[in-house]
């Protein structure tokens, strides 16, 4: 079934006079909706690094619109030596915001090869094409995972969701909160059809997702937003909402997943993880299949792309064309693996911020 859900929260306005993207900042949320024109490469540099944007997909799709401003800048050079260094270097300063963010540099690189194919044109009108391109075919994912994270779950009431995998992290629906609002559509379209035997509506306990707030601050925002039924909990009060039987699903989004299917996330997912398997509950993990060049064989051992600023000296990753999406499912769902819990001998993943939770374990695709 293809996906009708709609959302009301984007992160990006396009201003075709001109040519500006404006950016919510997410810093400002929930006290304020506060909207940010970006004009030149380091405005655009810092709303990466000073995290007013964050979300891989997000991240990347801002850094291909910075990448063609700084082609409407330098286009006119005569020397087309000249014009591609002075575009490249400005790549430069944007791959720098995240070391780790592999959705930055794969959009650079894809990006700098629209740039070798179209230097010569008189305008670089198809690098903005090639950049509505890398936001719509985020939109699109989303809704393919949305959809397909809805068939696999099914009707569903009390879902917990943890950190901030929505809109505000993609061009689209989202990812982890995609698949809720997919479900709460169809359950809603359910009720018109049948009024007399209509399905339970959905909530959604949102992990409050310390030490950042990810939760309280963007998600409980986004579903109120979209008018989908929320509570906020503290993140240690999870626990008690399982053992009273509150809980029906978990689905998270993830950071990174590495090439085993092990997969990354913001801390406190990894605790969860042990919660539901202990407790019997579905984990679901809705993201895209990771590329198949992810230098990581396994998560414990994987660079975070973190919501919080890092040192990190990480290389960074292989660029490859983004990957069908599908919904990955930890070890601990019954559902859909056979998968081994997460034993204690996987730990959190090392870095200096100590924001992201690995799951150890092997996983599957679906």
């Amino acid at each position: 079934m293809q996906a009708i859900a709609q959302s009301n929260v984007c992160p990006f306005r396009w201003d075709e006079q001109t040519q500006t993207l404006s950016i919510i900042d997410q810093l400002a949320l929930p006290q304020r909706e506060h909207w940010i024109p970006l004009h030149d490469v380091q405005q655009y540099a810092n709303a990466i690094t000073d995290m007013v944007v964050r979300g891989a997909p997000a991240i990347g799709i801002t850094a291909a619109f910075g990448f063609y401003t700084s082609a409407t800048k330098h286009w006119a050079i005569d020397n087309r030596d000249e014009k591609r260094a002075r575009i490249l270097a400005d790549k430069a300063i944007l791959a720098a915001t995240r070391p780790t963010a592999v959705n930055l540099f794969w959009a650079l690189d894809r990006m700098a090869r629209a740039l070798h194919t179209h230097l010569d044109d008189a305008t670089p009108s198809a690098l903005l094409r090639e950049a509505f391109d890398i936001w719509h075919e985020d939109v699109d994912m989303n809704k393919k995972m949305a959809a397909h994270g809805a068939d696999a779950i099914g009707p569903i009431q009390n879902i917990l969701t943890h950190c901030n995998a929505g809109a505000l992290a993609t061009g689209g629906l989202g990812t982890a909160l995609g698949v809720i609002r997919e479900i709460h559509a169809r359950q809603a379209q359910r009720a018109l059809q049948a009024p007399h035997q209509p399905p339970a509506p959905i909530h959604v306990w949102v992990d409050e997702t310390r030490p950042y707030l990810q939760g309280a601050r963007l998600t409980a925002w986004e579903l109120l937003h979209d008018d989908i039924d929320c509570t906020l909990i503290t993140d240690n009060t999870a626990a008690h909402l399982m053992q009273q039987k509150l809980v029906d699903a978990i689905i998270v989004g993830a950071d990174r997943i590495a090439q085993n299917f092990d997969v990354a996330n913001k801390i406190g997912t990894y605790a969860l993880a042990i919660l539901a398997n202990y407790h019997h509950i579905p984990f679901y993990v809705a993201a895209p299949t990771p590329p198949s060049t992810l230098s990581s064989k396994r998560a414990a051992t994987s660079p975070s792309n973190n919501d919080r600023k890092t040192k990190s000296n990480a290389s960074t990753a292989n660029s490859s064309p983004l990957p069908t999406p599908t919904l990955a499912t930890t070890p601990s769902t019954s559902r859909l693996t056979r998968s081994s819990p997460p034993s204690s001998r996987q730990t959190a993943s090392s870095n200096q911020t100590k924001t992201n939770d690995s799951l150890g374990g092997r996983s599957i695709a679906c």
